[in-house]
């Protein structure tokens, strides 16, 4: 039968075209069709049943983990990098409190915490009101219809206009308007980059805005002034429209001045890691520990108040308070680059220690850089720290150890004479060693141990040394702590080398005595030379005045440690004294300073390259001390390779002005007519 037979036939008898082919059905049986459609439509809820029942019972964990993700939301509790301070003279111990806690009013920052965000906005949820709506009636304001509320929204808040207006008004010529007002007409974007790297004040200046913004718009909505609790709601309301994503920055506010110490911090995966000087070394403690906190997430990506559930706890990283004097270090640094621009060396540095504790008042190093900008820096051994990590033979400074290792041992007093042939003539070395002023002066004849220093002689050196014999000789410089690192808090720290020692050759311990053939650090000499000054005892250096552990509240405070003594007190006067002579009458005059009495001897080595000494490159040093009854300070100053000739010439200048300020900073009184020339 054609299909429009089938149609009129329908149509005649008033059927539809299932009641027509259901007639005609016939499998061998009649087919009831009131009961074919039961069967039907019972399979089709059977289905339905077995969906369900896979659904919540045999793939149950699969929906509820489904679930769980959507809903819930672990984050990184970000922990605070511990910031690094110094105090002055003044106020030394000012920040620790009656009760042994930290009084960060008492402190000056050197390295701190910028926090900076990156703030994304939201465009879906300017436009998309129908689930804020619906919360502020039922959770706030159930008297006001959901349009009105909805109209006041789009009319004071969640307009294009007004919010583009606020992200100018913050950001100004920082951004594009034109860009900004683009992204925001993404209707059914959920995420558009506004402004990166933004400043916490403006996050806040914007955080703010927009929980202001929701309450001076539904506060006269309300019949009553808003609870905590309301407000408290619309704050969370106000969430869902930006997105601020904290980001831990570092800033050294001296910029270069304290470069040298602290060293610097690059991001890695989202955390500050420490590179050179205390940030490298203390990185672990610094940084501290991250944490987690869960919690339940809206259709809008809010946190959902009272949701959240701290499941590891963030430890902030330790606070270092360090034992520099910033006024110190001002000078010192002011001072070194302005001598540094007159002598041209290389490199340079100045470090000044207190020598009855082993306290680093100030170091600084020539050039420098700033950390702020550390990825400017073209030559990284701008990075090295050389007081710490670089080892070098000290020439002529080295003369004071081996004094002070005679004088002890009491085979010298300071009139104790020899004979100074000029040159000396070592059986296992084939060159004579001589004088470095030889050539002009020749053999001196008899001096004193007095005249070794005030003349910087090599064969009195080798005189000394010799009388104490290989072995005593060597247990002093090791007592004096060379060889060994101090341990003090700066990373990459080298410990030197004075293996030729071991050879027991004359030549190395001939050379040793003034300072060549072995190779020292700065700290090691600086060290080695304030337990000469102060009362024979050999102290650990230290940079770190205290730690403070935010997490515990605990404040530990670092007493000066005794390594050993070395040498009598009674030997360490009277090589004070013997000092002061090199200054006051020796090749050391110009380290003088008007007023007082210091001590202290200069120091000029070759540097060896490849094995083989340069005739034009030198390592030129000065260390000193004073006063002469009760030193403050002790200081070191290295060249290298600056223009001048001889130590004399440079680093006991420096000296002088650095002292020189030293005095007047601590006030210590005159000690002689500023005018005499004696």
């Amino acid at each position: 039968m054609n299909k429009r037979k089938i149609k009129n036939k329908i149509k005649k008898n008033n059927k539809t075209y299932l009641d027509y082919y259901l007639d005609k059905l016939d499998f061998g049986i009649k087919i009831n069709r009131i009961v074919f459609l039961q069967g039907l439509f019972s399979l089709l809820f059977l289905l339905v049943i077995l969906r369900l029942f896979s659904m919540q019972v045999i793939e149950y964990k699969v929906y509820e983990a489904q679930a769980e993700s959507m809903q819930n939301n672990t984050e990184i509790l970000k922990a605070e990098r511990g910031e690094i301070y110094i105090t002055s003279r003044d106020d030394n111990l000012n920040f620790v409190t009656k009760d042994n806690k930290i009084n960060y009013i008492g402190l000056d920052e050197v390295a701190v915490n910028i926090n900076k965000y990156d703030i994304s906005i939201s465009p879906k949820n300017i436009y998309d009101l129908t689930e804020d709506v619906e919360k502020i009636h039922y959770n706030i304001l159930e008297d006001i219809p959901e349009k009105i509320i909805e109209s006041v929204l789009k009319e004071e808040i969640l307009n294009k206009e007004i919010i583009l207006n606020k992200i100018i008004k913050i950001f100004g010529d920082k951004i594009d308007k034109e860009v900004i007002s683009s992204r925001l007409d993404k209707k059914n974007d959920p995420y558009e980059i506004i402004y990166r790297d933004a400043k916490e004040k403006d996050a806040d200046n914007l955080k703010k805005w927009i929980s202001d913004k929701y309450i001076e718009a539904l506060e006269p909505l309300a019949n009553e002034k808003f609870s905590q609790t309301l407000l408290n709601y619309i704050s969370y309301i106000s969430q869902g429209l930006f997105n601020f994503e904290k980001k831990q920055s570092r800033y050294y506010p001296d910029d270069n001045l304290f470069s040298s110490i602290t060293g610097f911090t690059r991001v890695e995966d989202e955390i500050l890691i420490g590179q050179y000087g205390l940030e490298g070394t203390y990185n672990e403690k610094l940084k501290g520990r991250n944490g987690k906190i869960k919690g339940k997430k809206d259709i809008k990506g809010r946190m959902i108040n009272n949701s959240d559930e701290i499941i590891l706890e963030k430890e902030d990283g330790v606070d270092l308070i360090l034992t520099l004097d910033k006024a110190i270090q001002y000078n010192i640094c002011k001072i070194l680059e302005e001598e540094a621009e007159k002598y041209k060396p290389e490199e340079a540095s100045v470090t000044v220690m207190n020598p009855y504790t082993g306290e680093i008042l100030g170091m600084c190093n020539y050039p420098n850089y700033n950390p702020n900008k550390y990825n400017e820096v073209e030559n990284v051994r701008t990075y090295v720290n050389p007081v710490i990590m670089d080892q070098y033979e000290p020439g002529s400074i080295f003369k004071v150890i081996t004094v002070a290792s005679g004088i002890n041992e009491g085979i010298i007093d300071a009139y104790s004479t020899y004979i100074d042939p000029g040159c000396m003539e070592l059986d296992d070395w084939p060159y004579p060693i001589c004088n470095s002023d030889y050539k002009t002066i020749g053999p001196r004849g008899k001096q004193t141990m007095i005249d070794i220093l005030d003349k910087s002689l090599n064969t009195g050196s080798w005189y000394i040394s010799d009388t104490i014999g290989k072995n005593k000789a060597e247990d002093y410089i090791k007592n004096f702590g060379f060889g060994e690192k101090t341990g003090i808090e700066l990373g990459g720290e080298v410990s030197g080398n004075i293996d030729n020692l071991e050879i027991k050759n004359d030549i190395y311990y001939a050379t040793a005595s003034f300072g060549q053939g072995i190779a020292i650090t700065q700290i090691q000499f600086l060290s080695a030379f304030s337990a000469i000054v102060s009362d024979g005892y050999l102290r650990k250096p230290y940079i770190i005045k205290a730690t403070y552990d935010k997490n515990k509240d605990e404040l530990i405070l670092k007493e000066p440690e005794k390594v050993r003594k070395v040498i009598e007190e009674s030997s360490a006067i009277t090589v004070r004294g013997m000092l002061v002579s090199v200054v006051e009458k020796g090749h050391a005059k110009l380290a003088q300073v008007p007023g007082y009495y210091v001590g202290g001897k200069t120091g000029t080595a070759q540097i060896a390259e490849d094995g083989v000494y340069t005739a034009d490159r030198t390592m030129q040093s000065f260390v000193g001390f004073g006063p002469i009854d009760n030193p403050n300070f002790a200081i070191l100053i290295t060249l290298k390779n600056p223009e001048t000739k001889y130590s004399s010439e440079s680093a006991a200048p420096i000296f002088s002005k650095v002292s020189s300020f030293l005095f007047d900073y601590y006030e210590v009184p005159l000690q002689k007519d500023p005018y005499s020339s004696n």
